[in-house]
């Protein structure tokens, strides 16, 4: 039974007015690089952009955090294998970019709306280079793609979505539901096709998502969620960069 003297803390607001230029911004960064070098028909440029977000050495250095930052911005299938006909290939990667794009256009928005285009930032650039730390241990290759960010902002979303005054705009159970789906639908095609999907990526974003929710919005134990982000942080990347 509640103490009569206790008081619930206030509601955190959720600004479904705030305009989210932010995931405006990464939406059309994420179409500018893919079609860039398809507008111009220049196919080495794409393998130009892909080799910048590759780590050169197996250090931690200011060029390759960088570039596994900016490695969630480029989307080319490296999942494929080398055998792949070329029809296949073709679908991978707009598959790749059209999924990527539409689950950053719906979490990212809501994202932004809630916590403000600064945290967004700030949750984006952390999840990128940390789930393409995480594709670096599993393939000695960055994750190539977003897919990783992704799945820590749904985690993040999916955590602290009580907080908020509409939870429901946060992250309802359909939107839930639909993310879970399409988890196993890439599991089941990674185990049916041989296919790396990037699963690395996306269960360390999960995590870390779910981690960092929990650290600036769940009042109890808010400390330990934090103790474990940090911690899964510097264990993904000290053992990239080992």
């Amino acid at each position: 039974m509640s103490d009569p003297g206790e008081t619930t803390p206030p509601k955190a607001a959720y600004h479904a007015d705030r305009t989210p230029w932010l995931t405006w911004l990464i939406c059309a960064l994420f179409l500018a690089l893919y079609l860039l070098p398809i507008v111009l028909n220049r196919p080495r440029l794409q393998a130009a952009i892909v080799d910048w977000v590759t780590p050169e050495v197996h250090q931690i250095s200011p060029h390759n955090v960088a570039a596994l930052v900016a490695s969630a911005f480029v989307h080319e299938p490296n999942w494929l294998r080398p055998g792949d006909p070329l029809w296949l290939r073709l679908v991978a990667a707009h598959w790749h970019i059209a999924f990527d794009l539409g689950w950053m256009w719906v979490l990212g928005r809501r994202a932004e709306r809630a916590i403000g285009p600064v945290r967004f930032a700030v949750l984006f650039v952390l999840a990128a280079a940390v789930t393409s730390c995480a594709e670096l241990i599993v393939r000695a290759n960055p994750g190539v793609g977003g897919s990783g960010v992704r799945y820590a902002i749904f985690g993040f979303l999916y955590v602290a979505r009580g907080v908020f005054d509409r939870p429901r705009r946060v992250c309802n159970n359909w939107l839930a539901a639909t993310f879970l789906i399409w988890t196993v639908v890439s599991a089941l095609e990674s185990l049916a096709f041989r296919w790396d999907l990037g699963m690395g990526s996306h269960a360390v974003g999960l995590l870390l998502g779910a981690l960092l929710g929990g650290a600036m919005y769940v009042s109890r134990r808010r400390w330990l969620h934090l103790a474990a982000a940090v911690v899964l942080i510097i264990a993904v990347m000290v053992t990239a960069f080992q």
